[in-house]
């Protein structure tokens, strides 16, 4: 297993997300299969419900790999210049398409 290299918050939202991914996963199952025994189908909201759950556990790896790969979660006294540079690029990527989207940014 890799070495946590963030703080007791990044352990705690990993952990977290992976109980709420398992509570969620439980809770998922149970509702597409009742529906399923009481209508014999599967309805477009479950395809939905299936196809957010689906966006859920990517945000779910992605937040693990930032703990784990990119050391999320560390002091800022030991975030490299690499990673000052990347979030910069980021947010002048996103700089001109989320105020579409928040106008209040």
């Amino acid at each position: 297993m890799p070495q946590l290299r963030g703080s007791g918050v990044a352990l705690a939202t990993i952990v977290c997300s992976y109980i709420f991914t398992g509570l969620a996963s439980l809770s998922i199952l149970i509702h597409v299969a009742k529906r399923f025994q009481l209508l014999h189908r599967a309805a477009l909201e479950d395809y939905l419900i299936l196809l957010a759950f689906m966006f859920a556990l990517v945000l779910v790896g992605q937040t693990t790999w930032a703990v784990f790969g990119e050391g999320q979660g560390q002091h800022m006294s030991k975030v490299t210049p690499g990673h000052f540079e990347r979030i910069a690029k980021v947010r002048s990527t996103t700089k001109d398409f989320l105020p579409h989207f928040l106008p209040s940014l």
